[in-house]
């Protein structure tokens, strides 16, 4: 297999010289199993994450076998001498260390399906079955609160940060509008208003700790598409910020 140009000269022709060393000066035969990731990786004095991506390239030349929930074991071209190692004349960008990764996360997840045991694929069965009956329950909810509240439509979310974001996203807010809310809150309304390209326009408190209706009255432009009234220790004067 072809090694990828995502392997840099730091990681590949370093590193993994470095571990097919550190195979070879351990006498290693092909079929047997090397010392745990912790361990190897203290011993070369590099960090476990690194050391990974060092055996990924390994087993591409096939030099190693990665069993998932086994080990790594040694493969006979593992043998071959360290100065017959292929040498990669490249220095990756961003980009390409981004593409590094998505081929580790890929490559491991090929590996998982192939030692997978009955019992794992039952276990992923069960769970998937859970999440399809969760998802049938929610939709459930969702209809009967959206009875309940009187509105054609109700939408479940993950969080408190996700129902801002959805409701701003529904009211069309868009890359340059305005949108007020307190300068006394979490961050979670704020992320909701950038995340939509929008601009937040932080207005002072009261003595409520609610937002100040006539400071909001006086930060409304030609801009401004929403307000986000978050309350504090008690309910926003509603009423006051809707007049």
């Amino acid at each position: 297999m072809k090694i990828p140009e995502s392997l840099s000269k730091r990681r590949y022709n370093q590193i993994t010289k470095k571990l097919i060393q550190e195979i070879q000066d351990g006498n290693y035969s092909a079929g047997d199993r090397l010392p745990p990731e912790r361990e190897l990786a203290e011993k070369m004095s590099v960090s476990r994450t690194t050391l990974r991506e060092a055996f990924i390239a390994l087993e591409l030349m096939r030099f190693v076998d990665i069993r998932i929930g086994s080990g790594i074991y040694v493969l006979p071209e593992a043998a071959r001498s360290i100065e017959n190692t292929p040498k990669l004349e490249y220095d990756p960008g961003p980009d390409d260390q981004l593409e590094m990764r998505r081929l580790i996360e890929g490559h491991l997840a090929y590996k998982a399906a192939v030692h997978a045991e009955e019992k794992d694929i039952r276990k992923l069965q069960e769970i998937l079955e859970l999440m399809d009956k969760h998802r049938k329950k929610t939709s459930e909810f969702e209809k009967l609160f959206a009875e309940y509240m009187g509105v054609k439509y109700a939408h479940a979310v993950s969080s408190g940060t996700a129902a801002i974001h959805s409701a701003l996203a529904s009211l069309g807010i868009k890359e340059g509008d305005e949108v007020i809310t307190t300068a006394w809150t979490f961050v979670a309304p704020i992320e909701a208003i950038v995340a939509l390209g929008a601009i937040p326009v932080l207005v002072d408190i009261d003595d409520t700790y609610n937002l100040d209706a006539k400071k909001v009255e006086s930060s409304i432009s030609d801009h401004t598409k929403a307000i986000i009234a978050v309350p504090m220790w008690s309910a926003p004067d509603m009423n006051e910020l809707i007049k």
